[in-house]
């Protein structure tokens, strides 16, 4: 019986020695990015072949591997690449790995493909998107940014995102929403949406001379379509003297007595020599008689 007992507890003795160091094997592996020297070789057909438009110079670059580590986020190097390859000089000819993604380990652009790989042999875990600066690691399903992912996260979103397709005006927005009336002096934007599929909609109002004096509500305020300092543009006032027509300038000019009339050049209204008694007011005369085409007072006596 002790000899027994003795071989028992032996044998859970070795397997859990066995068992441990297993454990110990398998935490100690895990997922890292370790570096390399890649080619990348241009393919026709079934074989590749390497010239200088073929970007044969190498890389330096990282690949996914198992070692000390955890989880890692890459950022791809932006070709698919093959770890070593030999070529013929006489056929130009080359026998390649096959080839894959290589991986850098920060990111350089905005919708940089971005990789996440986790676990004892970098199969856990594994996300891939697109590289945002404002949210790292994205997922989208159409123009909506579903999904953003670190190692240390997963977080779902719902929202409108330029890098998956959406109209830059509604990136990082909720879809389906209303946005307040843009007023600027050279255009007026309103009921402006970012629309279910995240596309960009709205009613625009620019100030030009076939414009000229009319009125648009933006922003709870009216705005009138003007000239002024050598420009068209949107004024929540109207310049005095300002017209676009001869029947905006009713009356005289109080000084001369000289009819009004809208300047076309400078859209202001002026007085102008007068041709007529018409063009005078309160009963003047218009003097055609020296050739002044000014307005005198009715019984003046002109010298010549």
């Amino acid at each position: 019986m002790v000899h027994k007992s003795k071989l028992i507890v032996l044998t859970i003795f070795t397997f859990s020695i066995i068992a441990l160091l297993l454990l110990i094997s398998q935490i100690s592996l895990a997922c890292y990015l370790a570096p390399g020297t890649y080619y990348m070789y241009c393919y026709s057909g079934n074989y590749c072949e390497k010239d200088e438009d073929c970007g044969d110079v190498p890389i330096s670059a990282y690949d996914f591997a198992v070692d000390f580590g955890g989880c890692v986020m890459a950022y791809a190097a932006g070709q698919y690449y093959n770890i070593e390859g030999s070529c013929s000089s006489l056929s130009e000819s080359c026998t390649c790995s096959e080839r894959e993604a290589r991986w850098y380990t920060s990111p350089s652009y905005p919708g940089q493909i971005c990789k996440r790989r986790d676990g004892w042999y970098c199969d856990a875990g594994i996300k891939e998107g697109k590289y945002d600066p404002e949210d790292g690691c994205i997922i989208c399903s159409n123009k909506i940014q579903i999904e953003r992912f670190g190692c240390s996260y997963d977080i779902s979103t719902w929202e409108c995102e330029a890098l998956c397709g959406a109209s830059p005006v509604c990136d990082e927005l909720s879809p389906d929403i209303s946005l307040p009336d843009s007023c600027a002096s050279w255009k007026l934007e309103v009921y402006r949406r970012c629309n279910s599929d995240c596309t960009y909609s709205s009613t625009t109002y620019y100030c030009d001379p076939s414009k000229c004096g009319e009125s648009k509500s933006c922003g709870g305020q009216t705005f009138y379509c003007i000239y002024e300092n050598g420009q068209w543009k949107w004024s929540t006032s109207k310049p005095t003297g300002f017209c676009c027509s001869n029947t905006d300038c009713p009356g005289y000019d109080p000084n001369t007595k000289l009819k009004l009339h809208c300047n076309p050049n400078t859209y202001r209204c002026e007085p102008r020599a007068c041709t007529s008694d018409a063009g005078c007011d309160n009963g003047d005369c218009c003097d055609t008689i020296t050739g002044a085409r000014d307005c005198k007072a009715n019984g003046t006596i002109l010298s010549f």
